[in-house]
């Protein structure tokens, strides 16, 4: 995604955790936001409602997962993400 983005001409924060991605959303303001629904330390669940806590307006959020569920589908929806994009990644997606 981050080089799809750069490629588009957009300035890309890329971070390889749930911790260093809250590190990185306490520290700067973003247009939007990606996160990986199953990271390794903190789900990105938990790493969107603790960035949203306290914002008025936080940036609109994308998930990206594997886990195609309606479970996770609606656990998603619920906490007010501005959609899921699907793994694998594409282009053409």
């Amino acid at each position: 995604i981050a080089e799809m983005l750069e490629g588009d001409g957009h300035q890309v924060v890329a971070v390889d955790s749930g911790d260093a991605a809250l590190q990185a959303l306490a520290s700067e303001d973003f247009d939007l936001v990606f996160l990986d629904f199953n990271m390794h330390d903190i789900d990105g669940a938990t790493v969107y409602e603790t960035y949203r806590f306290g914002r008025l307006h936080p940036a609109p959020t994308f998930f990206v997962t594997a886990d195609t569920s309606s479970l996770t589908a609606s656990r998603l929806e619920a906490l007010g993400a501005a959609g899921t994009i699907y793994k694998p990644v594409t282009f053409e997606k």
